[in-house]
């Protein structure tokens, strides 16, 4: 694991822990802007009443983490592999995209997008760890949904197919393919937790406001999916070419921002463009590591004196900012450090026995008001998470609450993770032009 001294200098995680009371934030999302140069989307819970792709029966804290633990094990894997010469290996260089796309049981947070001419709005998920935009199109051979959550292009007058020379169709190369009968550009994706979908890559007018129209954006029209009671769409924020992001870069600039609501009633936002950021955003270095440099968002974490972490405890971890994520997977020994002190202040609380891949559960019921420890995360460069009961604790019922770390296995020493819920009511921006991370408090509720 040498190769990893080379990209990473990651030394330590501050985890200072005080107690404190929860409390219900004021504080709203920024709202839609009809400057050219910025553009804001409502973020909500899937399972939440303003989604429109609720799951007929809402998924148990136990399957959430099965799957986000695949997940994981897939960024592990590639991460280490990646590290050893500066390349990636074997069979994992065709499946980069897939690997790292949003898995359907994992990702719980939703925007709305128009496509087409007259538009269609769609509901799809977003990932900062996912290239090629989907979405179900009418064509589907196995997606059981209502047809108007299906995209039919030939419904639409701005629809136009891609051939298989063209530019798009070599930029989506990982998970694209040719189909020489028509020519067109086919893709195929595998993600980790078996969901196959496949179809054409077309281009298509894209509506993000009423005001913001974008001409011939490339994504997929998914006329294949294997979990066919699922069939929702994806948008994917990552820097490589194809992706959402980089295509509405050359309006809104190469930065992104979004804030994860806390709870099914909370509305966050995704926004595009450098207009409109709180001022108190702390940054930190984004840093790079080929040949993942477009896939992924890295930062470093610095030093602290709080728990007793040796300096080389991150020294050898890659730490990457996943939207995709539910909770943040750290190396043993940081893990082991917090979760011992976290133990020590929650000592009016009956410790559960756990089920999960979490291992610090408590039984939480009959307590008026929570008094839990806040857990504070530092980065280089003086930007901070500052976690109270929402981006520290994850619920498995009423009664019970889980504290939302792990510790990775350590086997390939190869990444750490800050999930979805670390993140909550955090404004996060990705500010790939000057190259760093932001973190603001009170983003949304």
């Amino acid at each position: 694991m040498a190769g990893f001294s080379n990209y990473f200098f990651a030394l330590a995680v501050l985890l200072s822990l005080v107690s404190t009371f929860i409390s219900d934030s004021s504080q709203q999302p920024l709202h839609s802007s009809q400057d050219s140069k910025f553009l804001n989307l409502t973020v909500v819970h899937r399972e939440s009443a303003y989604s429109s792709i609720a799951r007929e029966k809402k998924l148990s804290l136990e399957q959430i983490l099965k799957h986000d633990t695949v997940r994981f094990n897939i960024f592990d894997r590639f991460i280490s592999g990646a590290s050893k010469n500066g390349t990636i290996e074997g069979s994992l260089a065709v499946s980069i995209p897939a690997y790292f796309g949003s898995l359907f049981d994992t990702n719980n947070f939703v925007v709305t997008i128009g496509l087409g001419t007259p538009k269609k709005d769609f509901t799809v998920m977003f990932d900062t760890g996912s290239d090629l935009s989907w979405i179900p199109c009418s064509t589907c051979r196995e997606c059981e949904a209502p047809k108007k959550l299906l995209f039919d292009p030939t419904e639409s007058s701005t629809y136009s197919s891609i051939r298989c020379n063209s530019d798009e169709c070599s930029q989506a190369q990982d998970s694209s393919s040719c189909s020489t009968e028509s020519n067109t550009c086919r893709f195929a994706i595998s993600y980790a937790d078996g969901t196959i979908t496949e179809g054409s890559i077309i281009r298509d007018t894209l509506t993000l406001a009423p005001f913001d129209v974008l001409p011939n954006f490339v994504f997929g029209c998914s006329d294949y999916y294997s979990m066919k009671h699922r069939a929702v769409g994806l948008i994917g924020l990552s820097r490589e070419k194809v992706s959402l992001f980089s295509q509405v870069s050359q309006k809104y600039g190469e930065v992104f921002s979004y804030c994860i609501p806390s709870s099914l009633s909370s509305t966050g936002y995704l926004a595009f463009g450098r207009l409109a950021l709180p001022p108190h955003i702390k940054y930190t270095p984004m840093l790079t590591m080929p040949p993942v440099v477009g896939l992924l968002y890295f930062v470093r974490l610095a030093g602290s004196k709080t728990l007793p972490l040796p300096p080389t405890v991150f020294s050898r971890t890659a730490t990457a900012i996943d939207s995709g994520g539910v909770i943040t997977r750290l190396p043993p020994l940081a893990y082991n450090a917090l979760r011992s002190e976290f133990q020590k202040h929650m000592t009016e609380y009956t410790l559960m026995p756990h089920k999960f891949v979490v291992d610090t559960c408590y039984d939480m019921s009959g307590h008026k008001n929570l008094n839990v420890p806040t857990v504070e995360l530092l980065f280089d460069g003086g930007a901070s998470l500052s976690l109270d009961f929402d981006g520290t604790m994850i619920m498995a019922d009423d009664q019970m609450g889980c504290l939302a770390f792990t510790a990775t296995d350590d086997m390939h020493g190869g990444v750490s993770i800050i999930g979805n819920t670390q993140q909550k009511k955090y404004t996060v921006v990705y500010d790939v032009t000057n190259g760093k991370v932001g973190f603001g408090s009170g983003g949304c509720a």
